[in-house]
């Protein structure tokens, strides 16, 4: 039976911290946080899905160039740690966009997000060099995800703990939340920034000089790769909706549904749960039957979750999704962060890992901007169809995908 070393452990323990910052700030309270002290009155929907596609965008922009660039210099834990402390106390700093103009708080959470993702960027890529055996590479993913979703609920917990046993209300509350996220996101990069393989010297120049010509000779022999390419072509889209559905959930469940926040953090508690087992073992079949057979699935989930998010009208309904939804929403990216880490050449990792970023970021966001335009003419209910392509699309290249995989990767 596979048990994980301790630097492995180290590295999944990044995931516990960082779900921390991806529950609460991304998915339940940060959004709630903007539509009533940020955003001007029935703008909350348009600004916010601005908001984070511009996050996506810059974090996708940049993570090719900073994976090359990382991979050339070798610096890639210098730049990873940078990316973590500017995420880490961006979170401390988030509730004081209450009381400066609400453009430069969009900003300040722009920069924040953006950070968080390029940290993941670079994370990510650690994958590649970090195991023992390649070939356990989806199921350490999965472990890692895993271990992320104890780590949410359990600084939620804490959270809950010092503000009296209750869920913040005002902004005072607000900023002891944030402040407690900060801290416990901070404690646990501790280890991984002591435990992961360190950097070495490459003249700076040098690096950053063939980070740009390493990008455009990977563009131009992406037929090289062409499994690889054709993945993250598909990863564009499923994160697409994926993503989508993160950053809107807690929206959509107060606006439309009119729940109130206890209710929205039960649910989304729900999905956490059943996410903590659902990843790992999905993850560890998906590693004996298949990462691209196991995706195509979630692909189909995802579609299925979708029609029924629409045609939710109450409580009970949710729950159900929720129980779905903690099936899918660790086992889809943890099983693509696998399935890289094990097929990406190890000289190319960060910048290989840049660029599923690059699918990740920049493909999402079109999903929230298209989203909250729709929501806008239509309603947020009727928007949710936006969604449904990305799953579908992302499904289809990736049946395309499983019936020449073998093919290529020995062409």
């Amino acid at each position: 039976m596979y048990k994980p070393t301790k630097k492995e452990w180290a590295w999944a323990t990044y995931d516990f911290g960082n779900s921390a910052y991806a529950l609460i700030v991304m998915t339940i309270f940060f959004p709630l946080f903007f539509a009533e002290y940020v955003a001007p009155s029935g703008l909350t929907t348009l600004l916010w899905g601005v908001a984070t596609a511009l996050s996506l965008l810059i974090a996708g922009l940049i993570s090719p160039f900073l994976g090359a660039f990382t991979d050339r210099e070798a610096k890639r834990k210098s730049y990873f740690v940078l990316f973590s402390v500017i995420a880490i106390v961006g979170t401390m700093v988030l509730p004081f966009t209450a009381v400066v103009p609400w453009a430069l708080g969009l900003v300040v959470f722009v920069v924040v997000n953006a950070s968080f993702g390029l940290s993941l960027s670079l994370y990510d890529s650690f994958i590649a060099v970090v195991p023992k055996n390649r070939d356990v590479s989806t199921t350490l993913s999965g472990i890692g995800w895993a271990v992320g979703y104890l780590g949410g609920p359990l600084c939620l917990l804490l959270a809950f703990l010092v503000l009296g046993q209750r869920l913040p209300v005002s902004l005072a509350e607000y900023r002891t939340l944030f402040l407690v996220t900060g801290i416990f996101f901070f404690l646990c990069s501790i280890w991984p920034f002591m435990s992961l393989p360190r950097d070495t010297e490459t003249p700076r120049i040098t690096a950053g000089l063939g980070a740009f010509r390493t990008v455009w000779r990977t563009l131009r022999l992406w037929h090289t790769m062409r499994h690889i390419f054709l993945f993250l072509l598909a990863m564009y889209f499923l994160m697409d909706g994926l993503t989508t559905m993160v950053y809107f959930v807690a929206l959509f469940a107060k606006e439309v549904l009119g729940f109130n926040t206890g209710q929205i953090v039960l649910l989304l508690l729900l999905v956490q749960g059943i996410g903590i087992l659902a990843t790992a073992i999905i993850s560890w079949i998906a590693e004996r039957v298949g990462e691209i057979r196991v995706l195509i699935a979630c692909s189909g989930l995802w579609i299925v979750i979708s029609i029924l998010i629409y045609l939710s009208r109450s409580y009970e309904s949710f729950v159900i999704i929720a129980a779905l939804t903690g099936l899918v929403i660790g086992s889809t990216p943890a099983i693509a962060r696998g399935f890289l880490g094990k097929s990406i050449p190890e000289e190319r990792r960060a910048e290989l890992f840049g660029f599923n970023t690059f699918a990740g970021r920049i493909a999402t966001l079109l999903g929230p901007l298209i989203y909250s335009i729709a929501s806008v003419f239509w309603g947020m209910r009727t928007a949710i169809f936006t969604v449904l392509p990305f799953f579908i699309v992302g499904g289809i290249i990736l049946l395309y995908l499983k019936v020449n995989l073998k093919k290529w990767q020995h062409a």
